[in-house]
């Protein structure tokens, strides 16, 4: 997982600085890229956004002596929509953010926000439109990577009915379905 999360740090930090950093060229001062995370840090799943946090933490303390200076913020979002929507809008226009990191529902919201405010957005979604736009990205197996090689596993088991229990208000959940129901479709599983 700390893996994963310099990566993200890294492409963050290229993609923001691409997109214009905070200090002109020959000043002696470190750039500062403020890193905001909305994610559920408490309630059900409040493991998810604490190990993400966690991780962020320890991939900044891991990463030394750099050439520029990082600064996170983090917003509890508990994994509804609304408190996503509050919480990007405090990460833009209060901690003036240079990029967001969302999990599950932040992803759609934070989409077209990181467009208007030409804020760098890494989403870990399984929704491939969250990727949409030049500042969007998704850091996540592909869906349809990720559909194909369980139908191909259930095919090496000889498994040939499969019952879904899943949530239906998610997009994430029912772009999955769409993509099984499709990738099920020419197969004898039912």
């Amino acid at each position: 997982m700390m893996k994963a999360v310099k990566i993200v740090l890294n492409l963050m930090i290229a993609v923001a600085f691409l997109a214009g950093g905070q200090v002109s060229a020959g000043s002696t001062k470190k750039a500062t890229f403020i890193i905001g995370m909305d994610a559920p840090m408490t309630g059900d799943v409040g493991f998810v956004g604490e190990g993400m946090k966690n991780a962020m933490l320890l991939a900044k303390e891991k990463l030394g002596e750099t050439k520029y200076n990082y600064d996170f913020v983090f917003e509890d979002d508990k994994l509804d929509a609304k408190m996503s929507a509050t919480a990007a809008q405090k990460l833009i226009n209060v901690d003036k953010v240079d990029a967001i990191v969302t999990i599950g529902v932040g992803g759609p919201i934070v989409n077209p926000l990181a467009t208007k405010y030409n804020i760098i957005h890494f989403a870990i979604e399984l929704d491939p439109t969250v990727a949409k736009g030049d500042n969007n990205f998704i850091h996540f197996t592909p869906t349809s990577i990720l559909v194909g090689r369980l139908v191909k596993e259930m095919q090496n088991k000889g498994i040939r009915k499969v019952a879904v229990f899943r949530q239906t208000n998610l997009v994430a959940w029912n772009t999955y379905m769409e993509f099984l129901r499709a990738a099920l479709k020419d197969t004898d599983i039912k």
